[in-house]
């Protein structure tokens, strides 16, 4: 009885308070987020208040600041040129490129023609395959029938035999 009064008194509030870890708060207690370092200083984080971090900048990156360096030598561009040379340029790339449209033409008519050739002759070889095949089953038949054509002979010919033997037992008898 003694326990379970004892359990009873802990329990009265419905939390055993005994067993409660300590750094446990309780419903009603809202804590707050602290924000990120970012989130503080304007200055600072996501590019920095200029959009550049000083500190993290790569050693090799450019400088917007720094003046423009080029080189001392600027490229001649010829604006007015030649337009008969340009025109014969433009024409001999056009005719290039036609006389490679019609090598790849031709070479492709060549790879079909073999490929017609190698189709012709596996079907010739077949051909002649099959004809074979053929002959030779035919041979197989015609033997085949002479083989039952000379078994009916033999047949034919032993009941010719038992039929003179039952005559002449007959006479024999008579």
């Amino acid at each position: 009885k003694q326990w379970y009064q004892r359990r009873v008194a802990i329990t009265a509030g419905g939390v055993q308070s005994d067993r409660v870890d300590k750094s446990a708060v309780g419903y009603s207690h809202q804590s707050e987020l602290s924000k990120h370092g970012s989130q503080t200083d304007g200055a600072k984080g996501f590019g920095g208040k200029y959009g550049v971090q000083s500190d993290r900048v790569d050693k090799s990156a450019h400088n917007f600041g720094a003046p423009n360096e080029t080189s001392q030598y600027k490229t001649k561009i010829d604006v007015k040129g030649d337009v008969k040379n340009f025109r014969s340029r433009f024409e001999n790339a056009s005719a290039a490129a036609e006389e490679e449209n019609k090598a790849r033409v031709a070479e492709e008519k060549k790879k079909r023609e073999l490929e017609f050739q190698r189709q012709d002759e596996a079907a010739r070889l077949d051909e002649s395959e099959r004809r074979r095949a053929e002959e030779s089953n035919l041979a197989e038949q015609r033997r085949q029938e002479a083989e039952r054509r000379q078994e009916e002979e033999q047949q034919e010919r032993q009941t010719r035999q038992e039929e003179q033997m039952r005559k002449e037992d007959q006479r024999r008898q008579e």
